[in-house]
């Protein structure tokens, strides 16, 4: 591979890597690069701040096209002679997955949001379409509930599966619930403050976390006595 300095038009450096070099990609935040070698059935890790090979991942057969996702997780190698895609775990610099696709794949692309790969197959004319698996997040803080009132709070979750939302510490006021895909809902009949972690799930790692209070007043009672309310004493 040569390195070429964009302001002086020259090359800076070459690197050697596996046999018959055939696409590079370039993480986002522009640290290294990644090399199919299409006489290797390899790629090749390339560290672009010293310009040398830190990792050479065994992948399928002649793999020819690479694209790396758009939050540099992961990188896609297209095998020619596999047919096959093969998922580099940028992290570890391992095979994470390898899927099937049409024959002859030999370009991909991935699109701005991370959510699929497209993969062209050049033996079956075709198009295979990969959806990305994404590990969940789980934002959000709850406004207040009041007792008696009716409640309603969605925490924002994403992910690829559609992650799963539980309590896993703590306990919800009474008369609330939550869903498993994260909507706080009910009619609250205890005030409080109740403490919880909520954790979304979908396969993918690492599951998301999220420490949260639940506020609960006593509600629009009024005055000093509410409905329902028991009063001892003179």
């Amino acid at each position: 591979v040569s390195v070429i300095d964009t302001a002086t038009d020259t090359v800076t450096s070459t690197v050697g890597v596996g046999a018959r070099p055939a696409a590079v990609a370039i993480t986002p935040d522009g640290a290294r690069a990644y090399v199919t070698n299409q006489g290797g059935s390899s790629v090749s890790v390339i560290d672009t701040a010293t310009d040398t090979v830190t990792s050479t991942v065994g992948v399928g057969a002649t793999p020819i096209g690479v694209a790396v996702t758009p939050d540099g997780a992961r990188a896609y190698v297209a095998n020619q002679n596999s047919d096959s895609v093969s998922v580099i775990d940028t992290a570890t610099n391992t095979v994470s997955s390898t899927v099937g696709v049409g024959a002859g794949p030999r370009g991909v692309a991935i699109t701005p949001d991370g959510a699929h790969a497209y993969v062209t197959n050049l033996n079956s004319d075709s198009v295979s379409v990969i959806a990305i698996d994404h590990a969940p997040t789980l934002t959000g803080s709850p406004t207040p509930a009041a007792v008696g009132t009716p409640y309603t709070y969605a925490f924002t979750v994403t992910g690829t599966p559609t992650p799963t939302v539980s309590v896993t510490t703590g306990a919800l006021p009474t008369g609330l619930t939550l869903s498993t895909d994260g909507v706080l809902s009910g009619t609250p009949t205890q005030a409080g403050t109740f403490p919880v972690t909520l954790t979304a799930t979908n396969g993918v790692a690492p599951d998301a976390t999220l420490p949260a209070t639940i506020t609960v007043t006593g509600g629009g009672c009024g005055g000093s006595l509410c409905i329902g309310s028991t009063v001892s004493g003179s």
